[in-house]
């Protein structure tokens, strides 16, 4: 004697899950970690002027002028007051961006060079010594915080 077994299965629950888990993903809110992103940028820009004195691409900056180390002025690159550091901010731009930005007056002069004549009259040439932006090892970091968030994302959906 054989016995035949059969059974059905309705894979329509499975279907469903999966194009819900889908639109999770394809849908991501990306506003909730922008705060957090911003950290990271601001962080990591505060860190190049406190100790590497390298840009986010990891290239060392000029030393301060022969001239200007002999003023004394130049105690440590682009520390003197604080200020550059203190100016250093984020702010989201919309859903999915962050700004990473500094409106101290000389900060554009650090962070793209100058070359010309001051508003005393003096000839300068100021190269760049750019501070803002993500190190790799900061954009390791954002991209973490982007992965941990489309996971939850993906776990949450239903």
């Amino acid at each position: 004697m054989t016995a035949a077994v059969a059974t059905q299965w309705d894979d329509s629950a499975v279907a469903d899950l999966i194009a819900r888990k889908i639109r999770a993903i394809t849908s991501v809110d990306f506003s909730p970690i922008l705060d957090d992103i911003g950290q990271v940028g601001q962080l990591d820009s505060i860190k190049r002027i406190q100790s590497t004195k390298v840009g986010p691409n990891g290239d060392a900056w000029a030393a301060w002028s022969a001239a200007y180390a002999r003023s004394g002025r130049g105690r440590s690159l682009m520390r003197l007051s604080g200020d550059l550091m203190g100016d250093i901010d984020y702010r989201a731009i919309g859903s999915d961006q962050v700004e990473l930005r500094a409106e101290n007056p000389y900060a554009a002069r650090r962070q793209f060079g100058f070359s010309g004549t001051d508003s005393r009259g003096r000839k300068i040439s100021d190269p760049a010594r750019p501070y803002l932006g993500l190190s790799e090892d900061a954009q390791r970091d954002v991209g973490d915080i982007v992965a941990d968030h489309i996971i939850a994302t993906f776990n949450e959906a239903a």
